[in-house]
């Protein structure tokens, strides 16, 4: 069985997609198997704040290549803790990972859902799973 991958903005998906399996990625209310940590949201958002304002980083700044590397370590570690959930949702046929990045907003050029997604392909896909990545539904 084909398992297709999208990505969306919660409150903007398609209702096409409504009967899928829409699972929030969201920090504060989403799916603690998938969701990034309180750290390193709110260290991108200081990040991008005081790069906007021209001003030194401070300690708790965590740039976009960070914030990659380390949720990037936290799915791995997700994948094997938590195996029985992701098998399970691998044999669904539509997955929507869903938080409230505004990729069309513009200097918007990273999401953690599209991340999310790519692993999960990357990672899955050689374990003999069907994945396709669906992209970002409008």
């Amino acid at each position: 069985m084909t398992t297709v991958i999208y990505t969306g903005q919660i409150g903007k998906l398609p209702n096409n997609v409504r009967s899928a399996c829409i699972i929030d990625s969201t920090v504060k209310t989403g799916c603690v198997e998938v969701a990034p940590t309180w750290d390193i949201v709110m260290g991108v958002k200081e990040y991008k704040a005081c790069c906007q304002r021209g001003v030194p980083l401070t300690p708790t700044c965590v740039s976009i290549d960070d914030y990659k590397r380390i949720y990037k370590q936290m799915l791995m570690d997700s994948f094997v803790k938590n195996e029985v959930f992701f098998t399970n949702l691998l044999k669904e046929p539509t997955v929507v990972f869903t938080c409230y990045c505004n990729l069309k907003t513009p200097g918007i050029k990273f999401c953690h859902r599209v991340e999310l997604a790519k692993e999960i392909w990357e990672y899955f896909s050689p374990l003999g799973y069907d994945i396709v990545l669906g992209g970002e539904l409008n």
